[in-house]
């Protein structure tokens, strides 16, 4: 039987903050990235992952805003699946979009004191 999975209420903190990625590390551009990460209220456990590129990063509707959209609700149904960001973090390869998502996303998580390491 799969877990439970520990849903968010529909009023919620957040906090969104503004990151740069580099699709490709022999590259030299680079992407602005708009994530927003929300928590539960009773405990400030992260509980869900927004990403949306800036304008600047391409048009509406882009390959890349589809490839934010499916990262951030992957992440989110695995953090409300009770997977934490560490083990998150190890999934991916580095400087990959999730990777970069998950790590920018633990970087929020522990300025706001949440327990980014235990499970959710």
């Amino acid at each position: 039987m799969p877990p439970k999975r520990r849903l968010l209420p529909s009023r919620r903190p957040a906090i969104a903050e503004k990151f740069m990625w580099q699709p490709s590390l022999d590259r030299t551009e680079w992407r602005s990235i708009y994530i927003r990460v929300g928590f539960h209220p009773d405990d400030g456990a992260p509980g869900e992952i927004f990403l949306r590129p800036t304008k600047h990063a391409g048009k509406w509707g882009s390959s890349l805003h589809r490839y934010a959209d499916d990262i951030g609700e992957t992440l989110s149904r695995h953090l409300q699946d009770g997977h934490t960001l560490d083990e998150m973090a190890e999934w991916f390869k580095p400087g990959s979009l999730a990777r970069s998502a998950v790590l920018m996303a633990q970087k929020i998580a522990r300025e706001e004191n949440c327990q980014v390491g235990e499970k959710v």
